[in-house]
């Protein structure tokens, strides 16, 4: 999929993949918590896989973080299909066209999906902005990343991963 970004994003993403609905199910089962209450981010969500998959879970809301207007386009009409299809009126949900650099982490997020979207000059950035958002809101978080070459950026900040996998 070719990505509609401007050459500064593009500089720093990685080529997309979608992700393997059997690596999110074996990573989500490795969380120990009730989704009921809080928001599940996917950075770099493309065209949507993952948002299908968390929409089987009870969250509150679930969101996907695109820079590229082509796959946020494609993701919104997925994914408003499938809740037409299936009758589905929750949980919320909402695909963010931006930078993820400048997402602004919702004080409810507690899951966090990651498969490997982009280099460092970006994945520093939002980590920060994690860690930010635990220091106004504390609560228990679960970082889920897939494929993980950024892995010490993680490990510098005391992020627990699950569902971790060489790719």
């Amino acid at each position: 999929e070719e990505m509609d970004v401007d050459d500064e994003v593009s500089d720093h993403s990685e080529p997309y993949l979608p992700s393997a609905y059997y690596s999110a199910k074996r990573a989500f089962s490795q969380i120990q918590t009730t989704f009921e209450n809080s928001s599940f981010v996917d950075y770099g969500c493309g065209l949507g896989r993952m948002l299908f998959f968390a929409s089987q879970f009870p969250f509150r809301k679930i969101i996907g973080v695109e820079a590229s207007e082509n796959m946020v386009q494609q993701a919104t009409d997925g994914l408003s299909g499938y809740y037409r299809r299936k009758g589905k009126t929750a949980p919320e949900w909402d695909i963010e066209q931006v930078d993820a650099r400048r997402f602004e982490v919702p004080e409810d997020a507690s899951v966090f999906y990651f498969y490997d979207p982009f280099g460092p000059a970006v994945m520093k950035p939002v980590l920060d902005r994690i860690a930010e958002s635990l220091a106004h809101s504390a609560r228990r978080i679960f970082l889920i990343y897939l494929a993980p070459a950024q892995r010490h950026l993680f490990d510098e900040r005391s992020f627990h991963v699950v569902g971790q996998n060489d790719g």
